[in-house]
């Protein structure tokens, strides 16, 4: 991020919609990137999120 570079193909083993992708690509990069942005979104819209008292829990507050 520091180079400006936003690409995290890499950690998957490559662009996986490249016409020429690696061989050992993630097949599963797709669905697994619009699972996490799918989850923060969610949690961004659920209203403020805080630590709560237990370990690695947030607390939110809002309209469930």
């Amino acid at each position: 991020l520091a180079k400006g570079i936003t690409d995290v193909s890499v950690i998957f083993g490559g662009d996986r919609t490249a016409d020429r992708h690696p061989t050992h690509a993630c097949p599963g990069y797709k669905i697994a990137m619009g699972s996490l942005l799918g989850m923060i979104a969610a949690l961004m819209e659920m209203g403020p999120v805080r630590p709560a008292p237990a370990a690695l829990t947030l607390a939110l507050s809002g309209a469930f």
